[in-house]
């Protein structure tokens, strides 16, 4: 079973401007997506690398990478999470290319 990342707070940033009311079910800012995403996404990535530094590292390059390619618009919980699970795995590919 994948190791739970040590401690939420501080991991999803509450970023100025970005301040927007969740309805619906649609996520608008930085901080509800991460809030929404990381516990899966992690959990994605410590499945693959199984080890916990590395994969909190790795979730949090996900996290850069995919929050520089996001438009400004809403999005579902669910289209987030695919999303950032595919950077994660675009980020990993080397590793298993070279391997």
């Amino acid at each position: 079973m994948a190791q739970q990342p040590a401690g939420r707070k501080g991991r999803c940033q509450h970023i100025p401007g970005k301040e927007n009311q969740q309805k619906d079910g649609v996520l608008k800012s930085v901080e509800e997506i991460c809030e929404a995403t990381w516990k899966s996404v992690y959990k994605f990535i410590y499945y693959k690398v199984q080890n916990r530094e590395e994969a909190e590292d790795i979730t949090q390059e996900t996290y850069v990478k995919a929050m520089a390619n996001i438009p400004g618009e809403a999005y579902s919980p669910k289209n987030i999470e695919l999303f950032l699970k595919t950077v994660a795995f675009l980020h990993l590919l080397p590793r298993y290319l070279s391997a």
